[in-house]
């Protein structure tokens, strides 16, 4: 932050940028304009259209563009700098990393990659053979972004290193992938990228996860910590921020809303109602905060338990997380399968409908008003 912008005008920009709160964003631009081209040291450095591109907030992102934002304006970031394209790539928002590439947003080789710019991409490694091991965001390699198979393969022709790691989260291009990209995930383990119970999960690939259990039937008990996946220097693999620490392949399953990867666990034994994850979560709790209701339904048919609290940092319910989350579709299940009325619920209805869970939850706010209703109609 620039030592002339007060720190009243900061605060109060970014905060609205991070709650979605287009009128006081750019209220505040008004007064400060120089705010645009600020970095927010608890974003990782990030520029205000970082933080908008990063949350698929369209209406955010338009203001700043209208108010002169930069899109080629990297984060501060000392593992590796971000533009907006790549931070909307990271998160899986590919429509509007398109969006920005329409609107000035340059194009290199890792914003080639993960906009599936076959031959823009092939001209760059001509240009340069070695550009495909150049550092990105996190400094991740090109390999990182790739969202297309023929990306994959274009990339590896030209010498990608399959298992290439990142500086920040020391990860694979296969570890980033399966998050908002499971079809490159199962791509790169068929090119001969090392696979892992939690990929094959997340991929859905029943097969693969049957002959990892039989090869080591532990594999089903393996969880997402430091020992399974190391990192140096203090970093934490990827799988720990896109997965969550201590979590179990069950958990993996439900956030990706895997029903039939979720009933073949279960039918090889593991516990529906395991903790793991943020908060020590079930793989119901991930259902709910996913809106993930086929696989909340298989989960409850094979004995989760539908009002089991998640940690110590919460302590809440299934259904308390849809609530917050506004997570319509899975909390209907969860009421069909007997979910029990709290206090609070209604109120956390209204607290989210008057921006109390902006920064976390990006979802519709009327859908805070949809879910009091479907409550009311409930329990009166």
């Amino acid at each position: 932050m620039s030592d002339s912008i007060q720190q009243e005008y900061f605060d109060k920009f970014f905060s609205a940028v991070k709650s979605a709160d287009v009128a006081t964003a750019k209220a505040t631009l008004a007064e400060e304009p120089r705010l645009i081209a600020s970095h927010d040291p608890e974003y990782f450095g990030g520029t205000a259209l970082n933080i908008a591109s990063g949350r698929n907030d369209r209406p955010m992102v338009d203001m700043l563009l209208s108010h002169n934002a930069d899109p080629n304006l990297y984060s501060d970031w000392d593992a590796g700098p971000w533009n907006a394209v790549q931070t909307a790539l990271a998160y899986g928002h590919f429509e509007l990393a398109e969006y920005l590439a329409e609107n000035g947003a340059e194009i290199g080789i890792h914003e080639a990659a993960g906009l599936d710019r076959a031959d823009h991409l092939r001209e760059l490694i001509a240009a340069n053979p070695d550009a495909v091991h150049l550092r990105g965001g996190d400094g991740k390699h090109p390999l990182h972004f790739a969202r297309t198979p023929e990306i994959v393969d274009i990339l590896l022709a030209a010498g990608a290193d399959i298992e290439a790691r990142d500086i920040d989260h020391h990860s694979t291009p296969l570890q980033w992938a399966i998050s908002h990209r499971p079809d490159i995930a199962r791509h790169l383990a068929s090119c001969g990228a090392e696979a892992d119970i939690f990929m094959a999960c997340r991929v859905g690939d029943i097969e693969l996860i049957e002959r990892l259990v039989a090869e080591n039937p532990g594999v089903l008990h393996e969880r997402i910590t430091d020992e399974r996946f190391p990192a140096p220097d203090g970093a934490m693999n990827i799988y720990h921020f896109t997965i969550g620490t201590n979590a179990t392949p069950l958990h993996v399953a439900a956030s990706g809303n895997r029903s039939d990867v979720t009933k073949r666990l279960l039918e090889l034994g593991m516990d529906a109602n395991a903790p793991g994850g943020y908060d020590d979560g079930t793989a119901l709790h991930m259902c709910a905060w996913h809106n993930h209701a086929d696989c909340a339904r298989t989960l409850l048919k094979n004995g989760a338990d539908v009002d089991r609290n998640s940690g110590d940092i919460h302590a809440n319910s299934p259904l308390g997380w849809a609530i917050v989350a506004g997570s319509v579709d899975v909390a209907k299940v969860f009421l069909e399968f007997g979910a029990q009325n709290r206090d609070y619920y209604l109120s956390d209805c209204q607290n989210g409908f008057n921006g109390a869970f902006a920064q976390v939850a990006h979802t519709d706010r009327e859908n805070y008003k949809t879910l009091e209703e479907l409550l009311k109609g409930y329990f009166g």
